[in-house]
């Protein structure tokens, strides 16, 4: 997905670095020699990678919060501190195949959650296959199963087949399973889902002032305003909006 997004980028005639981790940011004053939009004595950014410098009118910060925290650290530590307070959860995913006849429970919908009174390894499990259209498959279906919550570790010290084993135990009396999957993946996130902890609004709050204080910089991403797809698409246009001067623009969909 990001490296399709690099290549249409780059069609754009926009410049697309990969791989090119950003270990510092920094606030310069303008020379009169670099090829900024800025007028001499106003500022800009120049981020230190590996490979050298990147000069910059505008950063837009969309990583996780720890790493966010770390780049604000050479600018700002106070918004740094209030970010890489946001804490994480991991995340074990755990993909099945069925053939389509061994799952009882009507797939309508795009799938449930599992509450943490349950005592159960798996959170969510998702119709992967009645959700994303593309990933239907005459005769199979796709479930995926979410495992790992905040103060809930065990996914991470079980193998990948005690995984699957338990997810198949728990999910077979929930769904009605009447065979075994015929194919299963787990991928493991480390540090992948945000904690939204009491008074996190008011945090974001004090962040956002904090960054806006700021020039031509702004974040992004699932730590502040909401973790599914959708928001992060808000979150990422609101911050593009934000260092611009530019209206996000939202496109028109047909449903």
């Amino acid at each position: 997905m990001v490296d399709a997004l690099a290549r249409a980028l780059g069609d754009r005639g926009v410049e697309v670095r990969l791989g090119a981790r950003v270990d510092r940011l920094e606030l310069r004053r303008v020379d009169g020699n670099e090829a900024v939009l800025h007028e001499p004595g106003e500022t800009h950014w120049v981020l230190h990678t590996p490979q050298g410098t990147v000069v910059a009118d505008a950063v837009v910060i969309a990583t996780p919060a720890p790493t966010a925290a770390t780049l604000l650290g050479s600018v700002d530590t106070t918004a740094a501190a209030m970010v890489g307070a946001i804490e994480y959860a991991d995340v074990t995913l755990v993909t099945l195949r069925f053939p389509e006849d061994s799952v009882d429970h009507p797939l309508e919908g795009t799938g449930f959650l599992v509450p943490a009174t349950s005592g159960c390894l798996t959170t969510a499990c998702t119709w992967l296959s009645s959700k994303w259209p593309d990933l239907q498959r005459p005769g199979d279906v796709l479930l995926r199963a979410s495992t790992g919550r905040f103060g809930d570790d065990r996914p991470t010290r079980m193998a990948d087949a005690a995984i699957v084993g338990q997810v198949l135990r728990e999910l077979g009396p929930m769904l009605g399973l009447r065979s075994p999957a015929t194919e299963a993946t787990v991928t493991r996130w480390t540090g992948a889902f945000p904690q939204y902890a009491v008074g996190h609004p008011q945090r974001v709050s004090a962040i956002e002032e904090a960054v806006a204080r700021l020039p031509a910089l702004a974040l992004a991403g699932a730590a502040y305003h909401g973790v599914g797809i959708p928001a992060c698409i808000a979150s990422g246009r609101d911050a593009a909006a934000a260092v611009t001067g530019r209206p996000a623009v939202v496109p028109h969909v047909t449903r």
